[in-house]
């Protein structure tokens, strides 16, 4: 029941935003200086967030990976 509320509503507001789109007009805008820098710095940001996870999770990403491929292997010896 609630699956289907939900759905129908999904449903009725993806109509109502594509009709909202068809009816936009021509808009006159620009892009300033300092977008282009913005979108740099969240680019780097997401970069080194990145890295400083992989650096606090090392140990863990590489005992899961080990784990991993010794189960493969030891199934491929099970089935020789």
């Amino acid at each position: 029941m609630l699956r289907g509320i939900v759905s129908l509503g999904l449903s009725l507001f993806l109509i109502a935003a594509a009709i909202s789109m068809a009816q936009i007009k021509m808009v006159h805008a620009y892009i300033d200086l300092g977008t282009g820098s913005f979108l740099l710095q969240m680019l780097l940001a997401t970069v080194f967030a990145s890295l400083f996870t992989i650096k606090v999770f090392w140990s863990r990403l590489t005992k899961k990976v080990s784990q991993f491929f010794s189960r493969t292997s030891t199934k491929k010896a099970d089935v020789d």
